[in-house]
């Protein structure tokens, strides 16, 4: 990508970025692993955590447009 930066540095930095995604896919893979009561379980994990991101992420970006909003309310 740049002259300036070895491109080896680039990708460990890019997988030190994926890791807690492959730690999360193996962890999930291993529980499904198993009987029907395991296989639903880690479902419900799997589907538990993704509302819990996109809730997370929603509170956040409305936390962050408020603090905008009191910031050009400020200015004025």
């Amino acid at each position: 990508m740049s002259p300036f930066i070895s491109f080896d540095i680039v990708s460990y930095a890019a997988g030190i970025g994926q890791l807690p995604a492959t730690i999360i896919y193996s962890y999930i893979g291993s529980v499904l692993i198993g009987t029907t009561k395991t296989i639903v379980m880690g479902l419900l994990l799997l589907f538990a955590i993704s509302i819990l991101i996109f809730l997370f992420k929603k509170v956040w970006n409305d936390k962050k447009q408020l603090k905008d909003i009191i910031d050009v309310k400020d200015i004025n």
